[in-house]
């Protein structure tokens, strides 16, 4: 199936089910479709609530991450994978977060929660 079509159906699976600003590319070189996501107030909500806010919104994206990629994989595109990548609302030069295929490999607030 043509990637721009497959881009535009994720980007709109992705707004209507976690309500975030989604811009969504794909590289045919690493197979990959990069969906960045941003909410308002997202590192404020996730500072103010703490850790515990914080994991549950990070295993809230991996498990649709995850399921996304097996929705594609069962009809729109068999072989490719699906990277979340989750925007600092303040400072969208800034990644919080990245998930590809549901594992979470760089985690910002994690650490920032360590100090």
């Amino acid at each position: 199936m043509n990637p721009i079509i497959i881009k535009e159906a994720l980007r709109m699976a992705i707004e209507s089910r976690l309500s975030a600003n989604v811009r969504v590319e794909y590289s045919s070189q690493a197979n990959m479709y990069y969906a960045y996501l941003w909410r308002d107030d997202v590192v404020k909500g996730a500072v103010t609530e703490k850790k515990t806010n914080w994991e549950k919104l990070k295993k809230s994206f991996e498990t649709y991450c995850m399921d996304l990629r097996k929705a594609m994989n069962a009809g729109l595109d068999s072989d490719a994978h699906l990277t979340f990548m989750v925007l600092n609302d303040r400072n969208p030069e800034e990644t919080l977060l990245t998930i590809t295929d549901g594992v979470t490999h760089y985690d910002f607030m994690t650490e920032v929660f360590a100090k």
